[in-house]
């Protein structure tokens, strides 16, 4: 299914059967497509939409840089574990290891005190994410030193998505209704039925959100 199959069968939802004037454009639909799928993303973890971060080649000494336009709050949550880590990754060509996230008030009062291992550089062990004027960076703690050149990656799901109507998005294939639905409900805010069939299409994606999640947990600590 692509995005103009979509658009298709909620047009005809949407048409008048006598004079078929359909009261939304197809560029409308698609935009506001790309906000249905933005609200899922935030919501739910659903791993099909989820980018890789381009990587960053970290510089000795310094401990801050940008992060794309479309990151969210934090990188995507670890899948095999109990959900507390984030998938943030620090590569030295030889060791991989993951970084621990603190909060901004965590980070930087230990940052900011030398406490622990941080009065000097080193192997960045910490991150945290501060939002300014709208741009997003992240924090390494302690800042990289030297001694290896640090490659940091890491993978998260997008807040904006763009489509076209050849547009075929991880998420359209997985859940079409919920996205049929939240686009009829948009068009016609004050129908009942898009609004009833959009919270049932929701609530069964949250269930199996949820039973995904549990599934990945126990295949995780099933492992020797």
């Amino acid at each position: 299914m692509t995005c103009g199959d979509l658009i298709d069968s909620v047009v005809q939802q949407l048409q008048d059967p006598v004079t078929r004037r359909v009261p939304r454009d197809r560029i409308l639909l698609l935009d506001w497509l790309g906000q249905e799928v933005s609200e899922l993303a935030s919501a739910y973890q659903i791993d099909s939409l989820a980018s890789v971060l381009e990587p960053v080649t970290l510089e000795p000494g310094r401990a801050r840089y940008p992060l794309p336009d479309d990151f969210p709050e934090n990188f995507l949550r670890g899948g095999d574990d109990d959900g507390e880590s984030f998938l943030c990754k620090l590569d030295d060509a030889s060791v991989e290891s993951q970084l621990d996230y603190l909060t901004p008030s965590r980070f930087f009062s230990e940052y900011k005190t030398g406490a622990g291992t941080v009065s000097s550089n080193g192997r960045p062990n910490d991150y945290t994410i501060i939002t300014q004027k709208g741009a997003k960076e992240i924090f390494l703690g302690p800042p990289p030193d030297d001694s290896n050149s640090y490659i940091l990656t890491g993978v998260y799901i997008p807040t904006r998505f763009v489509f076209d109507e050849f547009s075929s998005p991880a998420a359209l294939q997985s859940h079409p209704q919920v996205l049929k639905y939240g686009l009829l409900r948009r068009a016609q805010p004050g129908n009942q039925l898009w609004i009833q069939e959009y919270e049932r299409s929701k609530a069964i994606l949250a269930v199996n959100s949820a039973l995904g999640r549990r599934s990945r947990l126990v295949a995780g600590l099933e492992e020797p």
